[in-house]
Formats: C-alpha cells, structure tokens, sequence
C-alpha cells in the first residue's frame, strides 16, 4: 500500500471521524482520524462510486494510502477548497453560498438511485436507532415513535446523512461531497434532522460547539440553518414550514438520544435535556413526511 506523508499539505475541512487535507494543485486526501477498519473505508469508496454514477457532485476515488498510522483515501480534485472556510469568511456571498448548499441538498433528494439500489435504508436505521434507546423512552413514546417512522414515505433517492459544511469541498463555481460512508436512500426529513443536529441540537445543549467542531461562529451557524431551511421550503407556507420544522426537530432530537447512548452514555444531562426535546416535538407531530 502506498504511504503518503502530511508534510506541507494544508487541512481544509474536518469532521468527527477524518480531516480532509490538499496534497497536490488536483489531489486531496480524506485521512481517517479514528482507527477505521480497511473494509468500512473500501465500502465508502464504493458508496463514493454509486453516488458519481448517478451523476451527484462528489469526487473521483483513487487508491487507499497509508497516512503514519492511520488510513486515507486519495481523491481528485481541482482546486479543491473548503466550502465551510468559503461560508465563514466570504461574508458577501453568505447568501448565495447558502442558497447554493440548499439546492445541493434538494439534489439528493430528488436523485433516482435506480432500481439496482443497494443502499442502507434511511427509514430503516431509524427503526433500528429505535430499538437501541427503547430502554430510555416510555412504552407509548417507543410505539409512537416507530409508528410515525413506519408510516414515512420511502422514496428511492439519496440521503446523505451528514451533509454540513465542512464535509464539502468547493472547487470553482460547484461544491462537492467527499464523505460518503453515511450514504442511504430513503424519506428526506433524515436528511434535515442530521444537519440540524450538527448546527442547533448539539450548540444547544453544548454551548461552543459550533466554534470547536466547525470552526465557525455561532451566529453564523444559525444563519447557515435557518437560511437553508427557508431555501430548502422555497414557495411553502408559513404554516408548512413551521410543520416541517416540527418534524426535522423530532427526528433529530431522536437521533441524538441515540447518539448519546452510543457514544457519551454518561452525559446524562445532555441526554435529559434531548430527551425533553424530544417529547415536546413528539406530542405535536403526526406525520413524519414533509409537506411541500
């Protein structure tokens, strides 16, 4: 296996599990940070292929390498630079950047994963995220819960799954993906739910998170949220999108009962405040689809 070292290379965006750096003027490497085991990287990469075949912007795989110790994934990509750093310091455009990440989000969701599917179910590993904190839920909130999940559309398109700004580089006028091993198809509002949780849930109940896991002022990060939002429902109601809202919150705040229990099962402050959240989103939500 190739080994490449770091030195000179500059770090443009990172996330909870890598750091994606620029090596060359059309190269830049994904290096996972967390100990990743060889086969999840080679089924990100394929995940990676899927999504380019289906003509969605993300860019073109090369070899697995060794970084020190840890594993990459080399990608091509000319000029490649952070879309996160573009939306933090390109104020002028702030605007339109967010625009721009709102239609790469509706481009998911409408893109035909064709009838070879063989993408996770977004649908169904909310299910199964279900079972794993039924022990910290109520009987009636576990049964209503799977209720709504079980009677969500399942269209057969793409969810991301993790989609904030730091995980997509910029290269002239488009934006990209690069981290792929979250990638399912399914109903959109998972889509929604995952980056509301990066932007609102976990500021809310870690305040100073935005600026030490994005890099990015809060405020600004409000903006991001709310501003992609209202791009994302462009022409809708008021009414439909306070509805909306109501179900991205609830799908998120359930995901971050699950996120807690599976990865900081003693913050149970963090937890109660999630799980108060949670409960006042479920007694007013009555669908989990999206109006549109």
């Amino acid at each position: 296996m190739r080994e490449i070292t770091l030195e000179g290379a500059k770090l443009i965006g990172e996330g909870y599990f890598s750091k994606v750096y620029k090596i060359a003027e059309d190269e830049i490497i994904k290096v996972y940070v967390r100990n990743t085991p060889i086969e999840d990287i080679d089924r990100e990469r394929e995940l990676s292929r899927t999504a380019f075949i289906k003509g969605l912007p993300t860019a073109i795989t090369f070899d697995v390498v060794k970084v020190g110790d840890k594993y990459g994934v080399v990608y091509e990509m000319l000029d490649g630079k952070s879309f996160g750093d573009a939306i933090k310091n390109d104020k002028e455009n702030l605007d339109a950047n967010i625009k721009k990440y709102a239609d790469l989000l509706k481009e998911f969701a409408a893109a035909d994963a064709g009838e070879d599917n063989r993408l996770p179910s977004a649908n169904d590993q909310a299910l199964e995220k279900a079972e794993k904190i039924k022990p910290f839920i109520t009987s009636g909130e576990y049964e209503k819960i799977v209720g709504i999940i079980k009677e969500m559309s399942r269209p057969n398109t793409f969810v991301h799954g993790d989609c904030h700004v730091n995980n997509l580089i910029s290269s002239g006028d488009n934006i990209y993906v690069i981290d792929m091993d979250t990638l399912s198809s399914g109903n959109p509002v998972f889509e929604l739910a995952a980056i509301y949780c990066t932007y609102i849930a976990f500021e809310e109940f870690d305040p100073g998170n935005n600026e030490r896991f994005l890099k990015i002022p809060n405020k600004i990060v409000k903006k991001i949220w709310h501003g992609t939002f209202d791009n994302y429902f462009n022409g809708s109601s008021d009414e439909v999108k306070e509805r909306n809202m109501q179900r991205v919150q609830l799908l998120a705040y359930f995901h971050m009962l699950f996120w807690i229990k599976t990865f900081k099962p003693e913050d149970t402050a963090m937890f109660d405040g999630n799980y108060a959240r949670f409960r006042e989103c479920l007694s007013v939500v009555k669908s989990g689809d999206f109006e549109m």
